[in-house]
């Protein structure tokens, strides 16, 4: 049977419909209202879903499939509509992070490359630079403040010492040496 147009004014029930791209109609099917789809639906081709940023769409089951954008200028959110929270179990590979508020690393964290630091840094536990090989080169003891350093310490500016000077080998001075109390 072939109809250029059916008109239902209630529920039906339909099984087993092929609308095909045959003219002048072009093949469309538009429904209103609530429709339900039970069983496995395939959508071929471009699908939109929405006509407006004010329509929700709401995904009750899970997504079986990777979600990949159609390009490199798809962003997820934006800057009024932004997602709450992000569960990852595995790698996130970004350019560039950019953290508008706090960051909470449980963990190590690894940093190739310069990193900058504009505040404040807080270390609860001793602090080491050391190199690639693992050997500290210098370290900060952090219940003593006490420092150690392998290898040249260069000052080009006024240094302080405020408390006892201990010197294990040969001391060079290029300049005046002015003591201001007993020597020994």
């Amino acid at each position: 049977v072939e109809l250029d147009q059916i008109k239902v004014g209630a529920a039906a029930t339909f099984s087993n419909i092929n609308i095909t791209n045959i003219a002048p109609h072009g093949g469309n099917l538009k429904v209103a209202g609530i429709s339900t789809f039970n069983g496995n639906v395939d959508f071929n081709a471009n699908v939109n879903l929405g006509n407006a940023s004010a329509d929700t769409i709401t995904m009750t089951g899970r997504v079986d499939s990777d979600i990949v954008p159609s390009g490199t200028t798809r962003d997820l959110g934006n800057s009024t509509n932004e997602w709450r929270n992000l569960f990852i179990d595995g790698t996130a590979h970004i350019d560039t992070l950019d953290v508008d508020e706090n960051a909470g690393i449980i963990g190590n964290l690894t940093v190739t490359g310069d990193s900058e630091f504009n505040g404040k840094v807080d270390v609860d536990d001793n602090f080491a630079v050391r190199t690639t090989s693992g050997t500290d080169k210098f370290t900060v003891a952090h219940n003593t403040g006490n420092t150690n350093i392998e290898g040249t310490l260069t000052a080009d500016g006024h240094t302080e010492l405020n408390s006892t000077l201990n010197v294990d080998s040969n001391t060079s001075l290029g300049g005046t040496l002015s003591v201001a109390s007993n020597t020994t």
